[in-house]
């Protein structure tokens, strides 16, 4: 999913039956800030976890740190 995506239309439909609903929902890019804040991440294949594994990168921390002075 990329920014501001709908979900799929199975998701939905599959929301729908446990009384969720998804229409509204729009899809975010996952930032530093957003992995650093989550307890648990969870990737649906190998492409997205590699994707999060260079977000979360130590490299990509040291740079967050130095700039908002959180580590």
């Amino acid at each position: 999913m990329t920014a501001d995506q709908a979900a799929h239309a199975d998701m939905v439909n599959a929301a729908r039956r446990l009384r969720s609903d998804l229409p509204a929902h729009r899809g975010q890019q996952v930032t530093l800030e957003m992995l650093e804040w989550a307890d648990s991440v969870l990737a649906m294949d190998a492409a997205v976890l590699t994707t999060l594994r260079a977000i979360w990168s130590p490299s990509a921390r040291a740079t967050t740190c130095s700039a908002t002075s959180r580590c």
